[in-house]
């Protein structure tokens, strides 16, 4: 209760001009010369004299004095050490250079001004703080300060147009410090016209920070008019200098002292991750130097209720602040711990308190952040956190790094890569950035100012409110981007305050505005079709009347026209009627890809069964599970193939031979089975984390959807020639019968020993193919190969990518050799929502600044959210997970209520209708495209397949003599497979271990590891 009455009057002090600190024991204050103390805050000092005292003494100490910290001028070596902060950024500059370290001050002069004061104001300037003319030596391989004199500065004096002002100052932004020789001040006067200068001070972050600007601005704006106006202005005596400091800090920071406040840091700052920011453009190796800044506001009621809210809790402002800021990064990067930097002045002793140098010290303040929490405890947590890390403040920046910090990497700042700062200040004019500017002086630093981290934001309390200022690299970011990012920041500020109680997964980020145009403009598809038929059985008979003797599907040398398909599989549905099949009967399917696939699928539909297709490529303890669920009369398989059934099973089954068995008394009839939307049409089984799969429901409705989508997105008709490549098992195998077979054309069965680049090519030339559904891993090295051997595939009119991620460098490159020849489509889709949901035609779309491939738009009657943790819309360049809705979701899960529930949820926008949880990750791009950015969970697809991690962590450690595995995906874009890591006290070979666990995964690649 003391510490929040002490933060109180600390508050009240500083909000009308007075700064308290305490010297050698003793309270003390600074406040400006017309400041009046109020008599109710001098009361409250007064009666609380001790505990403020004490509170600076063991708490946040933002003017932290004792005699350990008092520095006293001392003998100099004859090499001076550098500080810890010179001394990294020495070592950055040898690494990459330190550009981005360049500090400006630029003022333009709407007025005459006299150079020869300028002169005299720089060189008193100079003289007067060594460490503008120290340089940094080097002496087997340890850095040292050695100073210089004054006499051998000089200005440059250069005269220039409006129109090269901009290139200018930049190209003087640009030129290095050489550290070993070179003044860390340059001044640049650039005469533009009569009445009309500009000045550009340029100095390195080395012998500065924020704090030595404004000393430098006005002692060098008393010495012009000194020398101008023959006013003479006595500074007071600089105790001591930079180098007096450098050599105080070393013997302070004695070895036992900064070990024990690193033990501190290590803890705090343990398993840090670096913020993933979603970006605009992919991130350079190298860390850029290239930024822009964006400024809002918030108005003075909402910043009074921002301090009132901070006081209630014990904490400050800033706190207020850090915790916005933190859960917005949060919203925009779905991490948990959020760790955001700061800058401390770091001038604690009244001895540096005028002195120009780099003594600003940076420190990490790390947390976690749970949904689940309400703000407000949330606030109380992180308000502690921030108390106790400010105690540890005076311990370098750069010792924390080294303690810390694993590996370097140069496209980051070290542990922190977004930084809050929060400056008060009591003027009214929030414009002026060094004090000096007015009507006829205007500042231009933030145009021009280097870049340190991702984002840098900064807030000015000033009378009138808090303006924030956002300076951000343009090499990741988009400046509406940054835009955005204000007005969510100001959203999450108003929803905070009108409920500090909701828990954190409640606040809200985004506008009205922006709502709608997530849920309208964004996510729901481009066109609505409107159809009458209930499934796809009514399409298929329009098609068989139409074009009865057309070929509809071949496969090697086996053909069938439309009409023997029609009546073959109108022939196998009165069998299964006979058979006592009934609509809704689940009927699986045991074959390989063949024409005998396509009759037992359209058979089974006719009679009003549900097509359930088993994969054959699964394990048999997989298929026997499978059969089991489904608890068929029936199953449906070849002669071929029976016998690879599980033997419980093979009594049951009806072959091809099941026309001999038909009553030759009924008339075989044209009668379709009547069928509704929402009856079930087929089932299809996933993967699952348990090592059990999942039967997916799909209704004849959304089939019949999907049918007509295609045929508007890829214009199918009577001359469409398609290439069916997928397992027979999967549900692309259905969609590609809806493309070929629905609107007249041929569908051309591709076995998997043709998939090699010889053999594609021999099919597509053999039958005209058109059109065709690929992989990445299939698609590319193909049309490498076409590319490489100039083969004709002219005939190739439309090409669909889907079931796995299509690298960047291959979309280019499918972009620059065919993109004016065939129509490519980049597709997404879950079996869980009728195989696709989103597309985008890659010919003529700009993949440059991309980091990944898009999947493009909404298809049509397919609705699109991208929602966090908590089911809140996020925003266009957030991350989040990819929920599907519209005509295409499935009816759940067969037999498993509790995943169904879990999976497929009330859509929140749209009452009445479902929409599915994809389990993906993906993010709105400022196009209105979605990118797709992985899996949430340990699902991964690897050459179409869909794989769950856990599944074969499951069935590995089923193993008796396996203790503990790990599995991870490893090689090329195209090339991947599985390795799994494993732990056995029976030092078990990987070879043994392969037997008896390949069956689960004979599909996929898996190479074991001890």
């Amino acid at each position: 209760m003391e510490s929040n009455i002490v933060l109180d009057i600390i508050h009240k002090a500083k909000e009308n001009g007075i700064k308290l600190f305490v010297d050698n024991g003793e309270l003390k204050f600074r406040k400006k010369k017309d400041t009046t103390i109020p008599a109710s805050i001098l009361n409250d000092i007064r009666s609380n004299k001790e505990n403020i005292i004490q509170f600076f003494m063991d708490d946040i100490s933002e003017i932290k004095q004792d005699q350990n910290h008092a520095i006293k001028v001392g003998t100099r070596p004859s090499k001076i050490p550098l500080s810890f902060s010179q001394e990294r950024l020495w070592f950055i500059d040898k690494l990459q250079g330190t550009l981005n370290y360049h500090m400006p001050i630029i003022l333009r002069f709407k007025e005459e001004i006299n150079v020869e004061g300028i002169e005299y104001a720089f060189k008193k300037l100079i003289n007067r703080h060594e460490i503008l003319r120290t340089v940094l030596k080097e002496e087997e391989g340890v850095g040292y300060q050695e100073v210089m004199g004054a006499d051998d500065f000089e200005i440059s004096y250069v005269s220039t147009q409006e129109v090269q002002l901009e290139s200018l100052i930049k190209d003087l932004m640009k030129k290095p410090f050489q550290l070993d020789s070179d003044y860390m001040l340059r001044a640049n006067v650039l005469h533009i016209d009569q009445k009309d200068y500009m000045l550009v001070l340029i100095m390195h972050h080395i012998a500065s920070d924020g704090w030595s600007m404004v000393v430098l601005a006005n002692e060098m704006q008393a010495f012009y008019k000194e020398y101008t106006e023959g006013v003479s202005f006595k500074f007071k005596e600089l105790p001591i200098q930079y180098a007096d400091y450098a050599i105080w800090q070393r013997n302070y920071l004695k070895d036992d002292i900064l070990e024990e406040r690193l033990k501190f840091w290590e803890r705090s700052l343990s398993n840090l991750e670096p913020l993933s920011l979603p970006t605009d453009f992919p991130r350079p190796l190298i860390q850029s130097t290239r930024g822009d800044h964006h400024k809002f506001q918030l108005d003075k009621e909402t910043t009074e209720k921002l301090v009132a809210l901070s006081k209630q809790h014990g904490g400050t402002l800033f706190i207020i602040l850090l915790s916005i800021y933190k859960i917005l990064l949060h919203r925009y990067t779905g991490q948990k711990s959020i760790c955001v930097g700061t800058p401390v002045a770091n001038r604690s002793q009244e001895e540096i308190a005028d002195l120009i140098g780099f003594f600003v010290n940076s420190i990490a303040l790390k947390s976690d952040i749970d949904e689940n929490t309400t703000y407000e405890d949330y606030l109380k947590k992180l308000t502690s956190q921030v108390l106790t890390s400010f105690k540890y403040q005076d311990v370098p920046f750069e010792k924390v790094v080294q303690r810390v910090e694993k590996e370097r990497d140069q496209s980051r700042t070290s542990l922190f890569q977004v930084m809050l700062t929060l400056q008060e200040e009591e003027e009214s004019d929030f414009e002026s950035e060094v004090g000096m500017e007015s009507d006829k002086v205007l500042g231009y630093n933030n145009q021009f100012a280097s870049l340190l981290y991702d984002l840098d934001l900064t807030a000015l309390k000033w009378d009138k409110g808090l303006l924030f200022n956002i300076t951000f690299s343009t090499d990741l970011f988009d400046k509406a981007t940054i835009i955005r990012f204000g007005e969510h920041f100001k959203e999450l500020t108003k929803s905070i305050l009108s409920a500090p109680n909701k828990s954190i997964g409640e606040l809200n980020i985004v506008t009205k505005e922006e709502k709608n145009e997530l849920i309208k403009d964004l996510g729901e598809g481009v066109s609505t079709i409107v159809y009458e038929e209930a499934s796809v059985l009514e399409l298929f008979k329009k098609q068989e009347k139409q074009h009865p003797d057309n070929i509809a599907v071949i496969c090697e040398e086996e053909v069938l026209s439309y009409k023997e398909l029609g009546r073959k599989s109108s022939v196998l549905a009165l069998y299964l009627k006979q058979k006592g099949v009934e609509k809704g009967t689940i009927l699986p399917v045991y074959v390989e890809k063949s024409p005998q696939a396509l009759i037992y699928m359209l058979g089974i539909l006719k009679a009003g069964g549900v097509f359930a297709p088993i994969n054959k490529m699964l394990p048999s303890e997989r298929i026997e599970a499978i059969l089991e669920e489904l608890k068929a009369p029936w199953v449906l398989s070849t002669k071929d193939c029976v016998n690879q059934l599980p033997e419980s099973f093979q009594a049951f089954v009806i072959d091809e031979d099941f026309e001999k068995h038909v009553n030759k008394k009924l008339e075989v009839t044209e009668r379709l089975e009547e069928v509704a939307k929402d009856d079930l049409a087929y089932i299809i089984y996933t993967s699952g984390t348990t090592g059990k799969s999942k039967g997916v429901k799909v209704t004849h409705g959304a089939l019949c959807e999907k049918a007509y989508m295609w045929k508007e997105l890829y214009k199918v008709d009577e001359n469409t020639k398609l290439l069916q490549m997928a397992n027979f098992s999967f549900d692309v195998f259905i969609g590609d019968f809806c493309r070929a077979l629905l609107f007249g054309g041929q569908m051309v069965l591709c076995k998997v020993e043709d998939f090699i680049p010889e053999r594609l090519n021999e099919q597509i030339k053999k039958f005209n193919i058109n059109i065709v559904e690929f992989t990445p891993g299939v698609l590319v090295p193909f049309l490498e190969f076409a590319d490489r051997n100039k083969l004709n595939i002219s005939s190739l009119e439309t090409v669909i990518i889907g079931s796995d991620i299509l690298s960047l460098n291959d979309a280019k490159g499918l972009q620059e050799k065919y993109g004016n020849k065939i129509k490519i489509y980049n597709s997404y889709g879950v079996t869980e929502a009728t195989i696709d949901s989103t597309c985008l035609l890659l010919n003529d779309y700009n993949l440059n600044q991309k980091s990944n491939v898009p999947i493009g738009y909404p298809l049509s009657n397919t609705h699109i959210y991208i929602l966090d943790t908590s089911g809140n819309l996020v925003p266009k360049g957030s991350i989040g997970e990819l929920y599907i809705g519209g005509l295409g979701v499935a009816k759940g899960y067969l037999n498993r209520p509790e995943l169904t529930a879990e999976r497929f949820i009330k859509n929140p926008f749209r009452a009445g209708e479902t929409m599915y949880r994809t389990g993906d990750l993906a993010r709105w791009l400022s196009d209105g495209t979605i990118e797709f950015i992985g899996r949430k969970d340990t699902q991964v697809k690897i050459r179409g397949y869909r794989i769950e991690l856990g599944e074969i962590i499951n069935q590995v450690e089923s193993y008796s003599k396996v203790v503990q595995s790990v599995v991870q995906v490893q090689g090329a874009e195209n090339d991947k497979y599985l390795v799994c890591y494993y732990t056995s006290p029976a030092g078990i070979e990987s070879r043994e271990l392969q037997a008896n666990t390949n069956h689960c995964v004979k599909q996929i690649a898996l190479t074991y590891y001890t």
